[in-house]
């Protein structure tokens, strides 16, 4: 076991107490800041296990055509790599997202005042009468983001291979480039 896979396996009581003594221990006021490292911190490892399995299975033959084809390294980068690897990186950031917004213990312990998550919002809700109008408004909110993300994505894969390969095709035959099969 790596040390990235740690916040995984231990329990959200436990790294929240944690975080909340490092941050008293280092005098660092409570708020967004804290609240933000800590989401970051137990967050990363479900990221880096879905992204690396993309990054495993790069052709690393890709970027050296883009180079051969007059790509920089950082353009390759950004126009095979980052292509290749992002839906890792889109299920990624949906997982993220979801531990971030489910996870109530380390937000409540890391949180300080002025600033609230939708699970310590919901908490402080519960303590009081609520209207269903209210909630209704938040959950409304949070459906249209998440059609909106889930339209975008599905927007950006109608690419098909037969459409990059006849780009490809169509770039190197203008620039006088032979591709060899």
């Amino acid at each position: 076991m790596s040390l990235t896979n740690i916040p995984m396996t231990n329990p959200d009581i436990v790294t929240g107490i944690s975080l909340l003594m490092l941050f008293s221990a280092i005098a660092v006021p409570k708020g967004f800041g804290t609240m933000l490292a800590a989401h970051i911190m137990f967050c990363t490892p479900f990221v880096i296990l879905s992204v690396m399995p993309k990054l495993r299975t790069l052709d690393p033959n890709l970027v050296d055509a883009a180079m051969d084809l007059g790509c920089t390294p950082i353009q390759s980068f950004f126009k095979v790599t980052i292509h290749e690897i992002m839906p890792g990186v889109i299920s990624g950031a949906i997982m993220a997202f979801t531990l971030s917004l489910d996870d109530f213990v380390i937000s409540y312990l890391t949180s300080g005042t002025g600033f609230e998550t939708l699970p310590i919002r919901i908490y402080a809700m519960k303590k009081k009468k609520v209207k269903v109008t209210e909630f209704s408004k938040l959950e409304n909110k949070v459906a249209a983001l998440w059609t909106r993300v889930s339209t975008e994505k599905q927007e950006r894969n109608n690419c098909s291979l037969e459409n990059q390969q006849r780009i490809c095709k169509e770039y190197a035959e203008c620039h006088g480039i032979t591709i060899k099969k």
